[in-house]
């Protein structure tokens, strides 16, 4: 199993510039990139090399902001709001 713990706050929306651009997952290329856009990138291309190398690997996500989200496959499996459930 992999585990990608992805922070989604607002922090993440801050955008630059980056020469040339990053390949966004759908196709396309984007400029002006958020963080987040980064770790989108980032994150998809690991889950297809894990899927050709690593067929019977098991991602999971955590993702973390106001609250905390956890997902396998297509599923939220578990959602915790605000600090004061942690």
């Amino acid at each position: 199993m992999v585990v990608f713990c992805i922070d989604i706050s607002g922090s993440m929306s801050v955008t630059t510039e980056v020469p040339g651009g990053v390949a966004l997952p759908r196709g396309g290329r984007k400029v002006h990139v958020s963080r987040l856009d980064c770790v989108r990138a980032a994150v998809h291309a690991y889950l297809q090399a894990l899927k050709e190398e690593h067929p019977d690997c098991v991602p999971a996500l955590v993702t973390f902001g106001s609250c905390v989200n956890v997902y396998s496959g297509s599923s939220r499996l578990a959602s915790l709001d605000g600090m004061a459930n942690l």
